[in-house]
Parts: structure tokens; sequence; C-alpha cells
């Protein structure tokens, strides 16, 4: 009887295949730490850490020192408390402002809105099934809603996500949210005509305005560029406490269309 013979994998191949993928859960809890420490926003003890996230009490205390090591953390040894150092702080935040330095139209374009409207102004780009927050200009009023740069909401549940995926065509825009149902699932109201008819609404008045979703009393009215900044598509939102927005919703919606649309004329004429 004839037998398959499986073919032999070298020991140094098993061995190479097996550190690269320790190396990569490694980066993997590396990061969702940081997340973590983005989230809470204080210093936190390790057993803290261990319940939050659920790794090996031993696999978290290696990754902590090798952390602190590095640099990227800083452990307060009286309180046993770990937190990420200013190396961490300093990582990323030339992000945001690659969207405008060297693009003077677009600092222009946060700095007009800012000054007409009073209020916060997001610059936002896609990020996979969500949207996120690359630069933020914050309102000058003692009310205000400040986001944090880098926070990512759920594409279909924000204005600035319609805004965003407006500039899809319809069947990208069904290939989203069938993603997005698979990742979040449906009982959060999520399904294909009710975004569609967000993004149907940003495509006919040219903004959208949604409030209370993430946070009471604060709500976004956005629009979307008409061409792409880097490459990427772009949504301009201007955020603030909703006992503001919600009288001044029209006369915002009709400056960001007057605004993006000089913005548009000027980018032609380069």
């Amino acid at each position: 009887m004839a037998t398959l013979n499986t073919p032999r994998i070298p020991i140094a191949m098993k061995t190479t295949t097996s550190k690269m993928q320790s190396t990569v859960k490694s980066a993997s809890r590396a990061l969702e730490l940081l997340a973590h420490f983005d989230q809470v926003r204080r210093p936190l003890p390790l057993n803290q850490i261990v319940a939050a996230l659920g790794y090996p009490v031993s696999s978290a205390a290696v990754l902590l020192r090798s952390l602190v090591t590095l640099g990227y953390l800083h452990h307060d040894r009286a309180a046993r408390t770990y937190m990420p150092s200013l190396k961490v702080a300093r990582l990323a935040s030339w992000v945001g402002d690659y969207f405008l330095e060297g693009d003077a139209d677009i600092a222009a374009l946060v700095a007009r809105l800012q000054d007409k409207s009073g209020e916060t102004i997001i610059v936002a780009v896609r990020n996979s099934l969500h949207v996120q927050y690359v630069h933020v200009a914050s309102s000058r009023e003692a009310l205000q809603f400040v986001p944090q740069i880098g926070a990512m909401r759920p594409l279909w549940q924000t204005p600035t996500g319609w805004c965003l995926m407006s500039r899809l065509l319809d069947k990208e825009i069904e290939s989203q949210v069938k993603r997005s149902i698979a990742e979040f699932g449906t009982q959060t109201g999520l399904d294909i005509a009710s975004v569609k008819a967000s993004i149907e609404q940003v495509r006919k008045a040219g903004f959208a305005y949604s409030a209370n979703r993430f946070h009471q009393g604060v709500g976004i009215i956005a629009a979307p560029l008409p061409r792409q900044v880097r490459g990427m598509n772009v949504a301009i939102g201007i955020g603030g406490p909703t006992s503001r927005l919600d009288r001044n919703e029209a006369s915002i919606g009709a400056l960001l269309r007057t605004e993006i649309s000089a913005w548009d004329r000027r980018r032609r004429v380069r």
C-alpha cells in the first residue's frame, strides 16, 4: 500500500518560525499595553494591567521590564506602578502635523474654520474600518469639546466617517459595511440601509451632523474634502457642545461648504 511521506521541516526552520511568532505576539502586547494606558490615562500596577488585558502574570512582568529597560515605560518602584514615558509621547507627535506642514492651504483652511466658527476643528482620515483624528485645533470657548489626536471611531457611527465613505463607490460602501458587521456585529444597529441613508445625506447637503453618540451633550458637524490630501480622503469636522451646534447647524454647515469650496479652487489653480 502506498503511503504519503510528510515533508520534514528542518529544526532550524521550526526554531526561526517560533521566534517570529513570539516576536509578533510581544509586539502586539506592547502596543495593546500602550493603547490601554492611552484609555485609562494614569499609572497602573501590574495586577491591574493583568486583569485588564488578560496576560499571564509572568508574561506581563517580562513585558513591563523590557519596556522599562528600553525607556518606553517609567517604573515607580515606591508606588509599584508603571506609566508611559515622555519617549512614547514624542513618538508620533509629528503625525498630525504631517497633514499641515508644507501644505499652507490645509493649514489656512483649519485656521479660517476655527476663527469663523469659534469651535474645535478636527481633521480626520480613514484607518481601515475606523475614522481617526489626525489633527485637532482646540476651540477658544470656555465650554469646549477637544477630542484626543489619534482617537478612532467606527466609520459608520460618525459624521466624519460618513463623509469619508461618501467619496467611495456604492459597491465599496457595501463592502465596508459588510466588513464592519462581521467585526462589530449588528447589536449596535449597524445595517447597510441606515449607513447608506447617512452617506446620501452628506452627498445631498454637503455635510453631516450627529450628536450625543460618544459623549452626551457633544456633537460634530463634518464635511468631506473633494480631493485627496497626501493620497488620502479627508473629512473636516467642527465639534462642540450641542447647546451651540444645535442652533448653528445650518450656518456651520454653510461655512464648511463655503470654505472647502474656496480651498478646492485654490488647489485647482496649482
